[in-house]
């Protein structure tokens, strides 16, 4: 027992900040999934010549009849995700792997939806969508890294 008997007790581990690995590699995947808005996603076909956001602008402008407005709104979600991990980065250890895991999870279901769309099409994916693929398992790296709190 040390002096005066007051016990030294080390910090929870939900209370720590990120090891630095975790962090970078939190805001290295977010800035790819970020940047993967002003990249083209389609590599053949019609809208292949158009970013991510242009996309996503075209369908909000509802120029397309067969597709509905609301799929415009999607085409930003995965860049969103990417910008609010890159916030996380920048969170204790508790609350960045519980809001760097939904928005990893939810950018993951929609890259997978959209790997689903450009097979039933018959499309390859262009420059855009592989960054976001990247940034995607560079930001599940980072939170897989994080050590969970005993207890939890």
């Amino acid at each position: 027992m040390p002096a005066y008997g007051v016990a030294v007790t080390e910090p929870r581990t939900a209370d720590a900040p990120l090891p630095p690995a975790a962090s970078a590699a939190l805001a290295i995947g977010g800035s790819a999934l970020a940047a993967s808005a002003f990249l083209t996603w389609i590599g053949t076909g019609a809208g292949s010549a158009m970013s991510l956001r242009e996309l996503g602008d075209f369908f909000l402008g509802d120029r397309w009849a067969s597709v509905p407005r609301p799929v415009g709104l999607l085409a930003y979600v995965v860049p969103v995700c990417g910008g609010l991990s890159i916030v996380a980065a920048g969170l204790r250890s508790a609350p960045a792997r519980a809001l760097g895991t939904v928005l990893v999870s939810v950018a993951t279901v929609l890259l997978l939806g959209v790997a689903v769309l450009l097979v039933v099409r018959h499309r390859a994916p262009a420059a855009g969508y592989g960054v976001a693929i990247a940034g995607d398992l560079i930001v599940w790296v980072g939170l897989l890294s994080i050590r969970r709190p005993r207890g939890i």
